[in-house]
């Protein structure tokens, strides 16, 4: 009888389909196995699984003693294993390579000031922008995930982010005594746009429910950090038929900030919306406003 089991057991485990049969017990069916030890004793044997399709935590434990004509389970058990210490597992490289997170990739969207401290959005001390007209490009290289269960994980990685706030109505960019200000254009002019661009490195901080290993249904949220590298204004505007053109750079950025990031989609498709607490410009260097982005991601 023992001969039979342990025979039965080390077949189905070269096949990665792993079957523990007992009389008056049901058939285990574990596919995929990770792990498979199988330890035969004088009055018994012993059979631990770890992993299974699409559950790396899954683990089955299994126990028995002999009689002279019985079998009796000692130990049946499913779920971590014993000895199993939390979070131990975050540091399994199988587990980290499992995780699909949904980062890397390519987004465009559009991009509005909001809540200004200084006359809301349409007064000549704020910043009234055209959000139909306000760009926003993003690539994302790089990823690093971590499994947690197996709908569950996070991940952190890089990528670079463009924004193009373009104002909307008479008003444009001017840097007078190192400070950004807001100024009507000139009579007669012709405008033609005056826009304030920062170029970024975003670094996330994020935390992903999914479905199916990546390949269904998922939700991401939390914070990203941005390393403002660049930042500059520029305007166009035609008046008694001269073209002007004013590029100004040092418009004083806020050196580092903190966004707040949503993504949600299905497969490689998604729709993300970001909310930028934070100023864009320092205190005391011109108008202060907080911006809010919205639209799809292309995940490579």
């Amino acid at each position: 009888m023992k001969k039979r089991i342990f025979c039965t057991l080390l077949l189905s485990a070269s096949c990665a389909i792993i079957t523990n049969a007992a009389e008056g017990t049901d058939t285990i069916v574990v596919e995929q196995a990770g792990k498979v030890i199988v330890e035969n004793r004088p009055d018994g044997y012993s059979v631990f699984i770890k992993g299974a399709k699409d559950n790396p935590d899954f683990t089955y434990s299994y126990t028995t003693t002999s009689g002279s004509d019985t079998v009796s389970v000692v130990k049946e058990s499913y779920g971590r294993s014993d000895w199993d210490i939390p979070f131990s597992d975050l540091w399994n490289k199988k587990r980290r390579k499992a995780f699909n997170a949904h980062w890397v990739g390519v987004g465009i969207g559009f991009v509005n000031a909001v809540n200004s401290q200084t006359g809301g959005l349409n007064g000549p001390q704020g910043v009234k922008t055209a959000m139909n007209e306000s760009a926003e490009l993003t690539f994302n290289f790089a990823a690093y995930s971590i499994r947690l269960n197996p709908c569950l994980g996070v991940f952190t990685g890089i990528g670079v982010n463009w924004r193009n706030w373009r104002m909307d109505g008479d008003y444009r960019f001017v840097k007078e005594d190192n400070i950004s200000r807001l100024y009507k254009y000139p009579e007669n002019a012709v405008i033609d746009f005056s826009r304030l661009k920062v170029f970024a490195t975003s670094i996330p901080f994020m935390i992903e429910v999914q479905s199916n290993n990546g390949k269904g249904f998922f939700f991401n949220a939390g914070a990203l950090v941005n390393i403002n590298c660049y930042a500059s204004f520029k305007t166009k505007y035609t008046i008694d038929g001269g073209k002007h053109k004013d590029i100004v750079k040092g418009i004083h950025q806020l050196p580092v900030t903190v966004d707040l990031l949503a993504q949600a989609g299905y497969n490689d498709y998604g729709f993300y919306l970001r909310y930028s607490p934070m100023r864009v410009i320092q205190s005391n260097y011109g108008p202060q406003f907080s911006t809010l982005s919205c639209g799809v991601f292309f995940y490579l």
